[in-house]
């Protein structure tokens, strides 16, 4: 099923409240949401984005898996709370309400939860778990995974928590202060990091600093370059040798000022390795660049997701040059909040479905 297209914070775990209304539902303390993941910037932002749009209050748990398990794929690992490297932290005191988890490690959180808890708790995935989709209540991938069942929702991009209030208070936070030095407007700049299908070093980002060198000589703007925790040292230090001051780099010793990035630039430009970066720049409304790292090895999800946000105007290959045009950015995470909502309401909603 498609829903319809509508125009690093600290890791640690802790509770947010989200002011919401729940109709159906009775106020107890149990009515709270878990965010699972594995600890990457990325999931994290998915997960947090989706409970707080949900509007249950939440905590989120960063869980990973003893060895051997943590190499193998879901479908060969027991359902147990030995295979956790915490297994305190899945302790269901009280016991959550909602569970949203994303990644291949956190997939065994959600099925030791649903197994202990039945239909007390509602589990939504997030991506392509690997294993048969009904073992949830309602699984949510991007379009461009392919993944299709009855219990599956499409989103057009990645979910995330980047929505105007956020960027609003990012825009006055202390964080921004370090960006002041840049009299914005300026372009935000996000690197990403390697993966299974893009190297990242500085012979692949060498393209991307020449053709920044040229937009700020023809246009003289000033850059915010944001490193990511992915991003290699030497690929760090490239640009910092590259950027000097008026420039702005991150040297990953402060705060990270992502999001008043976000909020104050007038352009964005985000490395193509990162689903997450890109889908969350696309929040901003501002427009976006993707620089486009050679592949090596072929990614068909990759080339789908760009492929689509061109298609819909909201991003262009970054060659050189800025310019101006306007987009409304996908909402996806309100969209499956909101068919969250609505199961939750529904007294019928927990089935036996996804037990194993």
């Amino acid at each position: 099923m498609s829903v319809s297209d509508r125009p690093v914070e600290p890791e640690h775990s802790r509770i947010l409240q989200s002011p919401a209304l729940f109709a159906g539902l009775t106020s107890t303390a149990a009515q709270q949401a878990w965010g699972i993941t594995e600890g990457a910037a990325g999931m994290v932002s998915q997960v947090r984005g989706l409970a707080q749009a949900v509007g249950l209050p939440h905590e989120i748990k960063n869980l990973t898996l003893r060895m051997p398990w943590k190499k193998l794929w879901p479908g060969f690992i027991p359902v147990s709370h030995r295979i956790f490297a915490q297994p305190e932290q899945i302790r269901c005191t009280p016991a959550p309400r909602l569970v949203i988890s994303c990644g291949r490690q956190a997939v065994m959180a959600s099925l030791w939860l649903k197994a202990r808890l039945g239909d007390k708790v509602f589990t939504v995935h997030i991506q392509d778990p690997k294993i048969r989709t009904t073992r949830f209540d309602m699984v949510v991938a991007p379009e461009h995974d392919g993944l299709t069942g009855p219990n599956v929702f499409c989103s057009r991009g990645a979910l995330h928590h980047v929505h105007r209030g956020v960027l609003q208070a990012a825009a006055a936070s202390p964080a921004a202060a370090q960006l002041k030095s840049l009299n914005a407007p300026f372009v935000t700049v996000l690197l990403g990091g390697p993966n299974n299908c893009y190297r990242f070093t500085p012979t692949e980002l060498a393209p991307l600093v020449e053709s920044l060198k040229q937009a700020v000589s023809r246009q003289n703007v000033r850059l915010a370059v944001l490193p990511s925790r992915r991003t290699p040292p030497d690929v760090v230090q490239l640009f910092q040798q590259a950027f000097g001051a008026p420039h702005f780099v991150w040297d990953r010793s402060t705060e990270n000022p992502y999001m008043a990035a976000l909020a104050l630039c007038s352009h964005l430009v985000v490395t193509g390795d990162s689903v997450s970066m890109v889908s969350e720049g696309a929040a901003t409304e501002k427009p976006l660049y993707v620089f486009h790292l050679p592949e090596k090895r072929r990614s068909r999800r990759f080339r789908r997701f760009h492929d689509r946000f061109a298609a819909d105007g909201i991003s262009r290959p970054f060659i050189g040059q800025f310019d101006d045009w306007t987009y409304s950015s996908p909402n996806p995470t309100q969209q499956i909040a909101d068919l969250i909502r609505s199961r939750l309401g529904e007294p019928d909603v927990f089935s036996a479905r996804s037990a194993a």
